[in-house]
């Protein structure tokens, strides 16, 4: 009950100098760790004791005949058992509700303490009301078509649902009984794998009629749960018939666009010419965007192959890595677009997001992640809102005022050419400028290594040409949401971007500085 509730008995407590210490990851995990190795204990006394009061029992028929006094005997056993077991239950009954207690106890309190942090928080930090009201609603529509009542019951399962299939898998069904019947008996055959024995060879078994009985009783049994399952199969393909022709008439309207919001989950409906005019807009600007008019997907592939091909040959990369950062069959990736629901003020601007699977460079761009993660380190780095509230907790400056910031547009603001030369700094900080301006042939090995790093950093990143309402474009600086190295980039760029200003911000009054990206 405690393993499966996740209640830490007395028994399994740490005590600890630091009170602080104790929601800690480390400290939750060696509480668990003596809670299993307590049940394990428990476990084997419990075998221990079952075999001890078999051989009592067997000592006992022995020695007594089975008679009136045998079967008295036998009666006051179970009634102190029972009296036993009635004690045993009650006392474990009220520990179990007061942990029980203590973490419904635990729980408000920690509610009671975020609310009171947010209520401290600036006014201008928080969402309006008409915010409020779109998070409640699990669809916002933004489009000029009025929904009908089907519709909006259609769309308020959400955009992940998935409607229970409609045929039963008969050929499943029957492996599965029959494996499970195979396992029952403890059947097996000489083969370990079907696919070895001939398809015309015959394997007979020798059942007994024991088991043939059980058998025809499992096959009953299974027929009825075929029946009433086909039965519910069919009912709910009745009820859920309208609703998938409602989501196919909302599919097959193309004045409008369905998608999901930037945060959270959720449906939101928009006027397709509104969408693509806001998603134009983002790639009007020049400084990041470039339109182009031919596919650059086959050159960009063979070039890629034929850099990969040679830097595994000079041992540049593993083998490993030339399998997950070669690509194969490569298209251009799909630029879409997310509304911010929490910005009404500024009409519901869009995210601009890249599907890059698939892409010349999403292998590349895995096989570098795993490459840079050492330069993602920064003091300054929170995992998520419970490691920021840990923190403020243990904090000194609690009479000090909380700001928040923003970074707008981070992805593709991050200057792209800046942060490759400062990743190749911290790679290769022995490089000099005067050897890397030299010929490649009188370049020394690490030199050579830093140019080759950097072609593969420029051809997962700045090389990534994508597709928007049949017009393709290629993003030529910033790093595209969506795209695995965008996260490490943009996190190497803002750890370097602390490094450098925090005596600055220390200077400026800045007591403690968090980030999350």
């Amino acid at each position: 009950t405690c393993k499966r509730e996740r209640l830490i008995p007395t028994f399994a407590h740490v005590r600890l100098a630091n009170p602080h210490l104790r929601k800690t990851q480390v400290i939750q995990q060696c509480a668990q760790n003596i809670l299993q190795g307590e049940l394990k204990y428990k476990k084997r006394l419990l075998t221990q004791s079952y075999r001890h009061s078999s051989r009592l029992f067997n000592m006992l028929k022995d020695s007594i005949p089975q008679n009136i006094i045998f079967n008295r005997l036998i009666s006051i056993r179970d009634e102190i058992i029972s009296k036993q077991v009635k004690k045993f239950e009650e006392r474990h009954d009220h520990k179990l509700a007061k942990l029980r207690y203590y973490n419904v106890k635990k729980a408000m309190e920690q509610s009671h303490r975020n609310s009171m942090i947010l209520s401290s928080l600036p006014n201008n930090n928080r969402n309006d009301n008409n915010t409020q009201e779109n998070d409640l609603k699990t669809i916002t529509n933004l489009s000029q078509r009025k929904l009908t009542i089907d519709e909006e019951n259609a769309l308020k399962h959400g955009l992940h649902h998935v409607f229970p299939t409609d045929k039963f898998d008969n050929s499943r069904f029957v492996c599965n009984m029959e494996h499970f019947y195979a396992k029952l008996i403890n059947l097996h055959t000489d083969y370990r794998h079907y696919e070895r024995k001939d398809s015309q060879q015959q394997i007979k078994h020798k059942l007994t009629s024991t088991q043939l009985n059980v058998a025809g009783e499992l096959r009953s049994i299974a027929n009825s749960f075929r029946k009433k399952a086909e039965l519910e199969m069919t009912i709910n393909n009745q009820q859920y018939k309208q609703i998938k022709q409602t989501l196919r008439s909302l599919a097959n309207d193309t004045n409008i666009i369905i998608t999901r919001p930037d945060k959270g989950r959720g449906v939101v409906i928009m006027d397709k010419g509104e969408y693509i005019s806001k998603m134009e807009t983002l790639l009007e600007d020049q400084t990041k965007f470039k339109r182009i008019y031919d596919d650059p997907t086959i050159p960009n592939e063979d070039r890629l192959i034929r850099l990969l091909l040679r830097l595994q040959k000079e041992g540049f990369i593993t083998n490993e890595e030339f399998r997950m950062a070669k690509p194969i069959g490569s298209r251009p990736a799909r630029l879409y677009g997310l509304p911010k629901l929490h910005k009404p003020n500024e009409n519901y601007p869009l995210r601009p997001v890249m599907s890059a699977i698939k892409t010349v460079g999403y292998g590349l761009g895995r096989m570098l992640k795993n490459r840079l993660s050492h330069l993602r380190t920064s003091p300054y780095v929170i995992k998520d809102s419970f490691d920021f509230l840990n923190k403020i907790k243990s904090s000194k400056n609690v009479d000090k005022i909380l700001v928040s910031f923003d970074v707008a547009s981070l992805f593709t603001n991050v200057p792209l050419t800046y942060t490759i030369d400062f990743v190749l700094e911290q790679m290769y900080p022995t490089c000099s400028k005067s050897c890397l301006k030299l010929p490649k042939t009188k370049q020394c090995r690490k030199c050579k290594q830093n140019v080759d790093f950097r072609t593969l950093l420029e051809e997962a990143t700045s090389k990534t040409h994508f597709t928007f309402n049949n017009k393709m474009y290629v993003q030529h600086n910033g790093v595209a949401m969506g795209a695995p190295l965008a996260p490490v980039i943009a996190d190497i760029f803002m750890s370097h971007l602390e490094t450098t200003l925090m005596d600055k911000l220390t200077q400026s009054g800045v007591c403690e500085w968090y980030r999350y990206v």
